[in-house]
Parts: C-alpha cells; structure tokens; sequence
C-alpha cells in the first residue's frame, strides 16, 4: 500500500473547452488515489469552463483550482507545476479522458524502479464508439529502460512519442533539471519530452492505457498556421542542444530521421487541413528550399530502412525534387 500525504498531482489546462470538459473531469475524479491533488488551470477562459470547474471543486476536496490570464497552454501546465507538491506528476488534457485503473500499480512500479518517466498507452477518438489503440506510439518491449543512448534512440526514431499526457513524471525529477514548458509556442510537447527523456536516468513501460486521446475537428491541431513552423524550430534548437552537449555525432543518424518525420508531418498538416492558401505557401516554401533539409538529410540517410514504403517513397519524390512547389501547383493545391 502506497502512503503519502500528497503523491500524485494531476495539471489540467484548461480553455474554453465547455463541451468536452464535464467528461474529462468526471473521468479524472474516479481515480481512487486518495493522496491525489487536482489542479485545474482556468487560463482565461471565456465560456462556461470557470462554472463546471467550480461546481466539480465542490464534489471533490481534491480538487484545486488556479484563474490566470490567457497565457497558452505551456504557461498554464507551468502555472499547475509551480504549486504542485506531489511526488508524481500527470498532465491531462482538458478534451481527453483519463482511464485512472493503471496508476496505482504504475506508481508503485515507479517507486520500487526509481522511475523518472513511466509511459502509458493510449488511444485516439473523436467519439468513444470507434476508438484507434495506438499501441505503436509507445513501442517499447523492455519494461525499464537505463542505458542513456538506448533512450535516446528509442525517442528519436519515435518507439517513445512526443506527447507529455501519456506520461508520469517525477516531481524531483522535473525539478532538479529546471523541465518546464516552452511557452508562447506551438509543439511545446517537442521540447519538453526531448529535455525530459535526454535527463532521464530510468524510464519505465506501463502496459496499460491511460488516456482516451480526442482528436478535435476545431483544434489548432486542424487548422493551418505559420506556427506550424515552430516545430521547424524546435527540431533545430535540439540539433543545437545536442552539438552543445557533444553527442550530435552519436545521435546524427536518428536525429535526421526525425529531422524527417516532423518535416514530412509539416508538409502533410498543410496539405490536408484547412487555411489560408496564401499561408500555405509560405510554409511550403520554407520547407521546401531548406538547405539543411535537402543538403544534409536527404543527401545523407543511412536511417532510409526505418521508413514505412509511403513514406520511402515520399522520400524519394523530395530527394530528387519530384514533389516540390512547382509540382504542388500543378495540382492545384497551394495556388
């Protein structure tokens, strides 16, 4: 039997998300932790998500809650984290569902390995009668990882995701590496699960699923905007990261496959949602006359056999410029 006096803090962001709201805290309410605290982060909604968070404080004296400017989501996971005293740390999403049942063993488990991280699986939905298990997003046979180039490898050629909610954290842990979140930018999740892995001395696999993750039709996630180029950003500061700490030439080959994952995952955002032609373009065109991506990735990829046959195949098209700007425009899809 675990005993603390405050073990487990549960962050949720949370903006202008009334219609999906009661669900998630509902969910989060049947954790059966009772040394659990609940912090809800209100930043600056302008619906009716201030009214249900108060009514569920009422419910439930686990349950604290913090009103904040409208700040972004980094700036309101780091406000929960400043006041968080648990010794584990959860992120939610205020639009997903938390499936609590795995958490008491996962922390024990945690406790006994000294795990720094435990990942869970999870599923997409955008409603909970046809559900996708995304067991391939967190691919990892090993039940503990230690070995720091192992790690690294696992997250690179992504058997470890860049989400931050499948995630348990130790508090100590996020605390004596100065991790928080990258704020007033898109992909903050980027930045932060790199840090957090890149510090990590034990990661653990909890085969379970944690999160019921809701894809949204009105998400930014759905919708073009040049701040999909902050992913172009980040992946060039972890380059940076890296050469700083001496182990780009370790990790060169795998960072240029996720240099290319993400690149390709720009270029499909573009192309299948919703926006502005006009910023399409400009996005296409950053992406596609980047001389680091064209000069140094695609000329040089020894990480080609990891690739999916779409994805090969798209490889090739870029490589020899058959897919480009000019090739887009004749199909009508950025003109």
């Amino acid at each position: 039997m675990i005993k603390n006096n405050q073990l487990l803090s549960i962050i949720v962001p949370i903006y202008n998300v009334e219609d999906y709201l009661e669900d998630c805290l509902e969910s989060i309410l049947k954790t059966d932790i009772k040394e659990t605290e609940i912090i809800l982060v209100d930043d600056g909604s302008t619906d009716n998500s201030n009214q249900l968070i108060r009514k569920f404080k009422q419910k439930d004296n686990r349950v604290k809650i913090i009103v904040k400017e409208n700040g972004g989501l980094s700036s309101a996971r780091n406000a929960g984290l400043n006041i968080a005293r648990g010794e584990y740390i959860l992120f939610i999403d205020s639009d997903d569902i938390l499936y609590p049942e795995p958490l008491s063993r996962a922390l024990e488990n945690a406790m006994n390995d000294n795990s720094e991280i435990v990942i869970f699986d999870y599923f997409e939905f955008e409603d909970l009668s046809n559900v996708r298990y995304r067991y391939d997003r967190a691919f990892l046979p090993e039940r503990l990882l230690s070995d720091h180039e192992l790690i690294l490898n696992k997250l690179f050629y992504m058997d470890i995701n860049f989400a931050v909610w499948n995630k348990l954290y130790k508090h100590s842990f996020l605390r004596d590496n100065n991790l928080s979140f990258k704020e007033n930018t898109w992909f903050e999740d980027l930045d932060f699960i790199f840090k957090a892995v890149f510090r990590a001395n034990v990661i653990s696999k909890e085969n379970s699923i944690l999160i019921g993750y809701r894809q949204r039709k009105g998400s930014i996630m759905k919708t073009v905007s040049p701040r999909v180029l902050d992913k172009k950003e980040i992946l060039f500061e972890i380059k940076e990261f890296l050469e700083t700490h001496g182990e780009m030439q370790t990790f060169e080959e795998a960072y240029k496959f996720l240099f290319f994952k993400m690149y390709i995952s720009i270029i499909y955002q573009v192309l299948k949602n919703t926006g502005q032609l006009r910023e399409k373009r400009e996005i296409l065109t950053h992406i596609f006359y980047d001389s680091y991506f064209y000069n140094v990735v695609l000329s040089s990829f020894t990480a080609y056999r990891k690739l999916s046959l779409s994805e090969k195949l798209l490889f090739m098209q870029l490589k020899y410029k058959v897919l480009n700007m000019t090739s887009l425009s004749i199909y009508n899809l950025i003109t």
